[in-house]
């Protein structure tokens, strides 16, 4: 996994990353979550996946990332998913 970019945002209390990594197939969610907290040693319930990026044809993947310090901090910051009525 390559570090193409690696931000550190403290107002948020985050470090932001954008990595690269060749798949086959599109990785999903819960993959590059757990290769992301390997790599920065980070539980995975403090780690966001905004987006997953990849080009038509190409196996390689970008990956943006939120690294939150701890779980509050997370829950402080991240949108709440809505309750359906």
């Amino acid at each position: 996994m390559n570090v193409l970019e690696e931000f550190e945002n403290t107002l948020l209390k985050r470090k932001e990353v954008l990595v690269s990594e060749e798949y086959d197939i599109n990785p999903g969610i819960e993959r590059v979550t757990e290769e992301i907290s390997k790599q920065f040693k980070a539980d995975k319930e403090q780690i966001v996946v905004r987006r997953i990026i990849s080009e038509f044809g190409k196996k390689l993947f970008k990956v943006e990332a939120f690294i939150y310090n701890s779980v509050e901090d997370k829950a402080n910051v991240e949108p709440k998913p809505r309750e359906k009525k």
